[in-house]
């Protein structure tokens, strides 16, 4: 993994370096030129503009010039989280087809709080899954017939967590 070493260079001693690749940026489709991606144990470890130091022979150096380099895949409609529970889940065959971000289209008050555990057990490294970027609550069918119990209903899934209403 890239470690110590001064600000002008990235020291690497193991893993798979891509050199002078093109990185897209899934968030916003931007291009980064050049760029140095760092790869140890199956994970990204590093992207880096700077020259990269090899240090022994255990680093594999592979030239992407030409070559685009996509960090993970959104997958904008999944049900994933109905899995959550189930074992084995839907997560890891996501993860290892590339998804590192999902918008899940199913959705309950439980599912939104196993949801935030699940991100949270993410971001703290203690769980290996796409991060769920978006996902409803009770997905809307017809249940407020008025404009004042419309907006009713989309207050309470607001309250519950839910990041969008979806209606069917």
């Amino acid at each position: 993994a890239a470690c110590g070493g001064d600000s002008d260079t990235v020291p690497v001693s193991q893993g798979t370096v891509i050199q002078n690749v093109t990185v897209v940026n899934t968030s916003d489709g931007s291009l980064q030129r050049g760029m140095s991606v760092i790869v140890d144990g199956g994970k990204i470890q590093q992207i880096t503009s700077l020259p990269v130091q090899v240090n022994g022979s255990s680093v594999t150096l592979v030239d992407g010039t030409g070559k685009y380099v996509v960090p993970g895949f959104l997958d904008m409609h999944t049900h994933a989280g109905s899995t959550l529970a189930s074992s084995p889940n839907d997560f890891p065959v996501l993860l290892a087809h590339g998804v590192t971000g999902i918008r899940e289209a199913g959705g309950s008050p439980e599912l939104i709080q196993a949801i935030h555990q699940q991100n949270a057990a993410v971001a703290a490294g203690t769980a290996d899954a796409p991060e769920v970027l978006m996902m409803p609550s009770t997905i809307f069918a017809g249940q407020a017939a008025t404009d004042p119990a419309a907006r009713q209903f989309v207050v309470d899934r607001l309250a519950e967590g839910a990041d969008f209403i979806k209606a069917v």
